[in-house]
């Protein structure tokens, strides 16, 4: 009976640790890529909404010739966009599908009437 369990558990540890390893070695992980949303506007920003494959990452309140990084999780790349609501309530879009990969770093740039990629 002892033995069973004890040949039982060995195994269940094999298992895990193979399962493990294999993951491990074939990439199968999330790693943040950073988006530098800097304010170059004559506005204050309300809201700024990231929106990308995973879902959204929305960040309140970033005043003029300020920077927010803002951190979203991605396998591989994802596409993403960005909406900007300014203080007096005009919101700007950025071009729809710019692609970012895990570890990336990027700026985004946001005028009155544009968010540009630097």
């Amino acid at each position: 009976m002892i033995r069973k369990f004890i040949l039982g558990t060995l195994f269940f540890v094999v298992v895990v640790g193979v399962v493990f390893l294999i993951g491990r070695d074939s990439g199968i992980k999330s790693i943040a890529a950073t988006i530098d949303l800097y304010n170059g506007s004559n506005f204050s920003i309300m809201t700024a909404v990231v929106e990308h494959e995973s879902g959204s990452s929305i960040v309140a309140s970033i005043k003029r010739n300020r920077t927010q990084k803002i951190r979203i999780l991605v396998q591989g790349s994802t596409a993403y966009s960005l909406k900007v609501t300014f203080e007096n309530n005009t919101t700007i879009y950025s071009r729809k599908n710019r692609y970012i990969k895990n570890g990336d770093k990027i700026k985004e740039i946001v005028s009155d009437s544009t968010i540009t990629l630097e």
